[in-house]
C-alpha cells in the first residue's frame, strides 16, 4: 500500500504512528467491528481468525488492518497476540489525509475502479489491492494496436480508459479485418492467448484519443486471477459466441447456455464436415482455419 510513497512520505506516516502494546491472548482488532486503526507489527507474534477459524498469522513487520479504513467496511478478521507484542498505530483521521495528499492516493483510486470491474466481482478487498499493486499503466495512440493477431501473448489487459475495437483476419490470403466487438473502460483482453496458451486469436486496437489500460504479465495473471480463472473461461466463452453474427443479439446468459452444450470438434484438410443431401443434425461455428462451401446442382 506504500510502495509508491517517495522517503519524505515515508517519513510522515512514520511520524504519525503512535506505539501500542499488547499481551498475549489479547484482542488487536475484531471481526465484524468498524475499523479506525491501521497496525503494523514491531515485535511480538499475532494470529488472524475468521469466524473463529485461525487463517494465517503475523511476524514483525506485518502489517493489517488498512481494509476497514480504505473500504470503510467492518473488520474482515480478528487478529490475538500470542505473545508480548508491540505494534504502531495510525487513526483513521491521519491515515485517509497521508493518503489523500500523497501518491498512494492513486492507489486507492486503482482499488475503486477494480472493484466496478465485472471479472473481479468475486474476489475480497484483499486480492482487489494485491492485483492493484502489481498492475502497471500502459497508454496508446488512436489506431494503435495494442495486441496483433497471431502474436504470442504475454499480457492481461483492463481498459481504464477509452475505446478499443476488436477484429480479426478470417483468412490467411486476405488483409481485411472483419470487426468483432468494442470494449470499453472496466472491460478486458488478452486472457485468452494467456489460457490456451495459444497465439493472439484477435487484433485489439485502441479507437479514442487516448487508451489507457493496466496490465499483468503472464506469471501476475496465472498468480493472482487464479480464484476467477472459472469466470474467464465463461466469459471467454461468451465472447467468442458474440462475434458470430447469427448470435450477437443474445444476451450473455443465453449465450452462456449455448457455450456449455456446444462441444469442439476438430477436421483435417480435406475432410467434409457436412455432405450436401445428408440430414443435418448440428450447427457448426468455424472457431480456426477455414472451409470451403460447394453445392452440386
Amino acid at each position: 500500500m506504500f510502495t509508491e510513497l517517495e522517503n519524505s512520505e515515508r517519513m510522515d506516516v512514520v511520524n504519525a504512528m503512535q506505539p501500542l502494546a499488547k499481551t498475549a491472548g489479547e484482542t488487536i482488532i475484531r471481526q465484524g467491528e468498524a475499523g479506525n486503526e491501521f497496525f503494523v507489527l514491531a515485535t511480538g507474534h499475532c494470529e488472524v481468525f475468521v469466524d473463529g477459524d485461525r487463517v494465517g498469522e503475523y511476524v514483525r513487520g506485518g502489517s493489517f488492518g488498512e481494509l476497514a479504513l480504505m473500504y470503510d467496511s467492518p473488520r474482515a478478521a480478528t487478529i490475538r497476540a500470542t505473545q508480548t507484542s508491540k505494534l504502531y498505530t495510525l487513526d483513521l483521521r491521519t491515515f485517509r489525509r497521508i493518503l489523500a495528499t500523497t501518491s498512494s492516493a492513486r492507489m486507492m483510486n486503482r482499488c475503486e475502479f477494480l472493484k466496478k470491474v465485472r471479472l473481479l466481482e468475486p474476489l475480497s478487498n484483499d486480492q482487489i489491492t494485491k492485483i492493484a499493486g502489481a498492475l502497471q499503466e500502459e497508454s496508446f495512440a488512436e489506431n494503435e494496436y495494442i495486441v496483433r493477431q497471431g502474436e504470442s501473448g504475454d499480457k492481461f489487459f483492463i481498459i481504464q480508459d477509452g475505446r478499443v475495437q476488436c477484429t480479426q483476419l478470417k483468412s490467411a490470403a486476405s488483409d481485411k479485418e472483419t470487426d468483432l466487438l468494442q470494449l470499453h473502460a472496466g472491460d478486458y483482453f488478452g486472457e485468452m492467448a494467456l489460457m490456451l496458451d495459444e497465439p493472439r486469436h484477435a487484433n485489439c486496437i485502441a479507437k479514442s484519443s487516448a487508451v489507457a489500460c493496466l496490465t499483468l504479465n503472464r506469471q501476475q495473471f496465472v498468480d493472482l486471477l487464479g480464484p476467477v480463472q472459472a469466470v474467464l473461461g465463461r466469459m471467454m466463452r461468451i465472447r467468442i459466441l458474440k462475434s458470430v453474427p447469427l448470435l450477437s443479439k443474445l444476451s450473455d446468459n443465453e449465450l452462456d447456455v449455448l457455450a456449455d452444450a456446444m462441444r469442439v470438434q476438430l477436421f483435417e484438410a480435406g475432410e467434409p464436415i457436412i455432405r450436401q443431401g445428408e440430414t443435418g443434425s448440428r450447427f457448426y461455428i468455424i472457431n480456426e482455419g477455414e472451409g470451403l462451401f460447394k453445392r452440386t446442382t
